[in-house]
């Protein structure tokens, strides 16, 4: 699993999904570089490079369609119960994470309007 690919150059830019596989802009070619030369250093094959982004302010990259598939590939299926249950936590607390910072704003927001 590569991580951290949303701080990628361009840094600014992160729109996904992005096509690795036929890269059509800047930041698909980054994340294919970056995989390729994961596995070029850690001797693995690419297909064991799945790019994600698990940052809490930016919606999940890649877990659906890339990481879940990987793991139940080399998982048994108690491994995949425990795993799908931690994935589910973790999505939870993201989505109550990202509402309470928007409620915030808004908050704030109305504030400024009525001072």
């Amino acid at each position: 699993m590569a991580t951290y690919c949303d701080r990628l150059r361009p840094v600014r830019e992160w729109n996904p999904p992005y096509n690795i596989q036929q890269p059509d802009n800047a930041k698909a070619h980054s994340i294919r570089w970056a995989r390729e030369a994961m596995a070029h250093d850690l001797s693995l094959s690419l297909d064991c490079i799945v790019p994600v982004c698990l940052a809490p302010e930016k919606p999940a990259y890649n877990i659906e369609d890339g990481l879940m598939p990987l793991i139940h590939e080399h998982l048994n299926a108690a491994q995949r119960v425990r795993f799908l249950c931690c994935l589910r936590q973790q999505q939870a607390e993201s989505y109550w994470r990202q509402w309470r910072k928007q409620a915030l704003q808004a908050g704030q927001l109305i504030l400024d309007k009525i001072s």
